[in-house]
């Protein structure tokens, strides 16, 4: 149909009444455009790094229970972990190659230079992850038994086994591995660090004395609990095993 003079008009001013777009809201959108963009690109150093570990965090948790792992499990695991720090070099991840590092060590012998090479690592890697998390008692825990295989009893040691207690006393996991630690090395303790062992030994005694009876074994380790607890009779029963 031919367009009349009226219909002509009509057009125009349906045109006309369309107002144009507000240059403000499309700015807005080009920046948050902009910005999902850059958060993208952000994540995907993280999103390479989950991926290259991803087959191995079953090996993490094995070590965490201390199952053995087999040999070629770790070194593979400890190559992983460490292609995905240099990607993203989270807490997790030093905490898990400090773990994985640790255990090859022990595992080659800290009396051997492979050994000991492997745990000086361990310990750098637990001195970064501790520089983002130092309120890690685990952390903390592994630190202090990597610094008395590695240099023996001394300020190290005992500020790791120390800073561990007082981050998480009462861990259920962590207090019979810290007493008897602690009872291993009584002599190069302070006061103050004996006063930290000697709870340990009664928060152990209560929660885990099995475990704690099964870790000391030596006879003046024993003896010591036998102090420590002396005066608690029933605290000592459980340690004994003895019944109520």
């Amino acid at each position: 149909m031919a367009a009349t003079p009226s219909t002509t008009r009509k057009l125009k001013r349906r045109s006309r009444s369309v107002p144009p777009i507000p240059q403000r809201p499309r700015r807005t959108l080009l920046v948050l455009a902009g910005i999902g963009v850059v958060l993208v690109i952000m994540s995907i150093p993280r999103i390479i790094s989950g991926a290259l570990i991803l087959p191995h965090e079953p090996v993490i948790r094995l070590i965490q229970r201390n199952a053995e792992v087999p040999m070629d499990r770790l070194i593979a695991a400890q190559h992983a972990y460490e292609a995905a720090i240099a990607w993203h070099a989270g807490a997790e991840e030093r905490i898990a190659l400090a773990g994985l590092r640790r255990r090859l060590g022990l595992r080659l012998g800290a009396d051997t230079s492979a050994g000991r090479a492997f745990l000086e690592t361990a310990r750098e890697a637990a001195l970064d992850a501790l520089a983002t998390t130092p309120t890690n008692p685990y952390l903390w825990a592994q630190l202090a038994d990597s610094e008395q295989i590695i240099e023996g009893p001394g300020p190290r040691f005992r500020k790791a086994l120390t800073r561990s207690i007082e981050t998480g006393p009462f861990e259920a996991t962590l207090v019979t591995f810290r007493a008897a630690l602690g009872l291993e090395n009584w002599t190069a303790l302070g006061e103050g660090e004996k006063k930290l062992i000697a709870e340990q030994v009664h928060v152990a005694a209560a929660l885990q004395p099995t475990w704690l009876r099964r870790a000391v074994t030596d006879p003046l380790r024993q003896r010591l609990v036998n102090e420590i607890l002396e005066n608690e009779p029933d605290l000592y029963a459980r340690y004994r095993g003895e019944p109520n």
